[in-house]
């Protein structure tokens, strides 16, 4: 089924667009049962935390079990590569000075329970980064990547490639389980006019197992008129909330947004083109344009059945494919976005959009000129876990047509 442009105005009438997509009703929420036990970390001897002042290439087992100390702190601006590491913490993996130039391939990462009631460590802490490969790692439980703003030195040039990883359970959570500060799969920062990558990875989500906001967040960054960043090809399944019956929760599979108070049309996000992904069983929305110009969504597979894996189901599902205005940008600058050709069917509870209980697109009323979903197509009733999970298969086939093999393996 299209969907256009005169289909949608003639349905907005049927949207409740509600603030930060918090939702609320009175269906029972059913608690999930973990289906698989917390990351194992596999025997090893380890040695202790390692600090590195100069370039070069490192091999090893790392370890730190201290939350405020990282397995690898990293103090220098010359190329660092880490390879076949065995990285396991209780608090960030991998800890960075500004300007640092890594290429990061072919290692495990497990992240630990945090002590001190701190949050789980991030794989990588990278603060103003100014080059940046990661690929065919093995990400499991830890707080997710954090490139943290931009190299500020004159005529840097950034680029940030990021494919072929396995990233399963990013969580935000305390060692109480209460939430701490918003932790992503993968979070860029402030990272403006930055090329590269986010490709061929598959991220995986299990509820009471995780506990992110987006997949894949874009905040005040992007890249650049001519070079957009690319987010293509990635498979990514599940965003939950935590407890699983919170009524408040605003996660994604990919969000692009920003701050209001700091953005000019130079500094938000800008200038990405996000393609051929699938976006599966993630609660509140499968891909957002929250704020910012010159943003594409194309081509990518949106599929949620509003149920957890066990078939309990839930409310928390909110919408598809959205785009408003959520970060209060200038109108003038919330220009040149789009949403074609995605293929979506998202179950929402007492949505109508564009078939009973669905609501594939969300556009807020008074964004519509500027933003609007034209000539997706939406997928037939029901959207079921069956449908969900042929879409694994899929992917499966897609690496192996294009020779691809994910995490760490030669």
């Amino acid at each position: 089924m299209k969907l256009t442009y005169v289909t949608l105005l003639a349905c907005l009438g049927l949207l409740v667009v509600l603030g930060a997509c918090k939702r609320t009703s009175d269906l029972p929420i059913e608690v999930v049962q973990p289906d698989e036990p917390v990351a194992v970390v596999p025997d090893s001897v380890f040695q202790g935390p390692l600090i590195i002042t100069s370039g070069g290439k490192y091999t090893g087992n790392y370890k730190s079990s201290d939350s405020k100390i990282p397995a690898i702190s990293i103090y220098t601006t010359e190329p660092v590569e880490l390879t076949n590491c065995l990285i396991v913490g209780a608090g960030d993996l991998i800890k960075c000075v500004e300007a640092t130039n890594l290429n990061i391939h072919h290692n495990n990462f497990y992240g630990l329970p945090p002590n001190l009631n701190d949050q789980w460590g991030r794989v990588l802490n990278d603060y103003r980064p100014h080059t940046l490969v990661f690929e065919h790692n093995f990400v499991e439980h830890t707080g997710g990547i954090l490139l943290d703003h931009k190299d500020t030195a004159a005529n840097a040039v950034i680029t940030v490639t990021i494919r072929y990883n396995i990233i399963r359970n990013t969580d935000k959570r305390k060692s109480d389980l209460t939430g701490g500060e918003e932790r992503s799969a993968i979070q860029f920062n402030t990272v403006a006019k930055v090329g590269g990558e986010i490709s061929w990875n598959q991220f995986e989500n299990l509820p009471n197992r995780s506990f992110l906001l987006h997949n894949i967040n874009l905040y005040n960054s992007g890249g650049k008129s001519g070079e957009p960043y690319l987010i293509h090809d990635n498979y990514i399944k599940g965003a939950y909330p935590f407890p699983l019956d919170a009524n408040y929760y605003v996660g994604s599979g990919i969000t692009a947004d920003g701050d209001a108070s700091s953005n000019t049309m130079e500094t938000m996000s800008q200038f990405v083109n996000a393609y051929n992904n699938q976006v599966i069983s993630t609660c509140n929305a499968g891909m957002n344009i929250a704020g910012g110009h010159d943003i594409h969504f194309y081509n990518n597979t949106i599929i949620s059945s509003g149920k957890y894996s066990n078939g309990a189901r839930s409310d928390r599902f909110w919408g598809g494919c959205c785009m408003w205005n959520a970060a209060q940008v200038p109108a003038a600058f919330f220009i040149n976005n789009s949403i074609k050709d995605n293929t979506i069917g998202y179950v929402s509870t007492d949505r109508v959009f564009p078939q009973p209980v669905r609501q594939d697109f969300v556009v807020v009323p008074g964004n519509i000129l500027s933003v609007r979903p034209n000539d997706n197509i939406a997928l037939p009733n029901p959207i079921t876990l069956e449908v969900e999970n042929a879409e694994l298969p899929k992917w499966k086939a897609k690496l192996t047509a294009n020779n691809i093999v994910l995490g760490n393996v030669r």
